[in-house]
């Protein structure tokens, strides 16, 4: 899975990637999301494990 740092950019500010947001709320608040998302469309076992989560 992956673990490293967080990959939330600002594409307003850093349109070109370059500096990783460091919000642990803001990326915490995603990581929900994310895991709501996968939930309502029946992502497999294996898609949460791969993201670490």
């Amino acid at each position: 899975p992956y673990n490293e740092d967080t990959l939330l950019f600002d594409i307003e500010e850093d349109y070109e990637q370059e500096k990783p947001l460091q919000d642990k709320e803001l990326e915490e608040h995603c990581l929900e999301q994310m895991k709501r998302c996968m939930k309502l469309h029946d992502a497999p076992p294996e898609q949460y494990e791969r993201l670490g989560i």
